[in-house]
């Protein structure tokens, strides 16, 4: 079985100009590299294979590979090609970058702008609100003092008519009190002059004397003592708010009395205003009048009036006749 194998040895050998083919020899022994061939076989001998020329020119490299199909100024041409390939792609990023960024920062623009342009609208609207209101508030104001000035001259007017009537008032409060107290001094000098009407004890109260007991008994015991002292037990209609009162300061729980009828049956009866049960007599407590067992015990207030009256005779009859209180009576002589 026969091997076959090769041992290349490549070197960069300078190309020159091959001026003879003897020269051949002293070249490669110059160079001292050389390229063997391995050939099959045991005896066949080696053969040695001369280079290919050089390119023209001195001192050229052989180029070998893709180089070697390449021509210089098309690499060139590649290169420059690559670089402004290379170029225009950085370019084209960049613009896109740069394009992404101007129309982001278009948008943020664009939207503060909108936003801006809301803001002075908002701004210019509240502006013409508060001019509106502003002008209201002057004509407010022009209308307040209008108001003032009518107001002030209709004050100044009643604080005249003010002054005078307080003038008139003081002046007619002072009469008042004049008189108020002439007719007071007139009263005392009244009660002074009925005060020696009323017997000793008794106490003027109106147009009537009142006496009142410290010893509780019953009521036809009261009524006969009343009697006995020239008066009669006191008569309280329920009416008589100031009567009532003025017993209520002075005692504390009292009978009362029959009314004299001045009809035609001339008779003692309880007044109208009372209910009159049987068995029970009417005495006054805490200003209310209630009715009773007769046969209780309490105080008695006993009254006299007192009589001013004037008699005259009508027309031709002898008869006097006389009104006392819008009463009037009629007097006959006894024969």
């Amino acid at each position: 079985m026969a091997v076959t194998y090769a041992d290349l040895r490549f070197a960069e050998i300078p190309l020159r100009e091959i001026k003879v083919s003897e020269d051949l020899a002293e070249t490669d022994a110059e160079d001292g590299d050389v390229m063997y061939e391995n050939i099959t076989g045991p005896n066949q001998p080696r053969v040695r294979t001369a280079p290919p020329a050089p390119p023209t020119g001195p001192d050229k490299y052989l180029r070998t590979g893709f180089w070697a199909l390449v021509p210089l100024p098309t690499l060139i041409l590649l290169l420059l090609s690559l670089l402004f390939l290379a170029s225009t792609i950085g370019l084209t990023v960049t613009y896109i970058e740069l394009s992404h960024q101007f129309h982001h920062l278009n948008w943020s623009l664009t939207q503060d702008l909108q936003r801006k342009e809301e803001e002075l609208s908002a701004g210019k609207r509240n502006l013409e609100r508060i001019w509106e209101e502003k002008e209201k508030m002057v004509q407010e104001k022009i209308h307040l003092n209008a108001s003032l000035r009518e107001c002030d001259r209709r004050s100044a007017g009643e604080r005249e008519d003010l002054v005078w009537g307080i003038n008139h008032l003081n002046t007619s409060l002072l009469e008042c009190e004049r008189r108020d107290k002439e007719s007071t001094d007139k009263k005392k000098e009244a009660e002074e002059r009925l005060k020696d009407l009323c017997p000793d004890d008794w106490i003027l109260f109106g147009r009537k004397c009142l006496w009142f007991t410290n010893e509780k008994i019953n009521w036809w015991k009261c009524d006969q003592y009343c009697k006995s002292e020239e008066g009669n037990l006191i008569v309280v209609q329920k009416n008589d708010l100031r009567l009532q009162d003025f017993l209520f300061n002075k005692t504390e729980d009292s009978w009362v009395g029959k009314e004299f009828n001045r009809n035609w049956y001339q008779r003692w009866k309880w007044p109208d205003q009372y209910e009159n049960d049987w068995g029970k007599c009417w005495h006054i407590k805490d200003r209310n009048l209630k009715q009773e067992s007769c046969s209780e015990t309490k105080k008695c207030v006993c009254e006299k009036n007192l009589v001013h009256v004037s008699v005259k005779k009508y027309k031709s009859d002898d008869s006097p006749q006389l009104k006392l209180w819008g009463t009037s009576y009629h007097c006959w002589k006894n024969d």
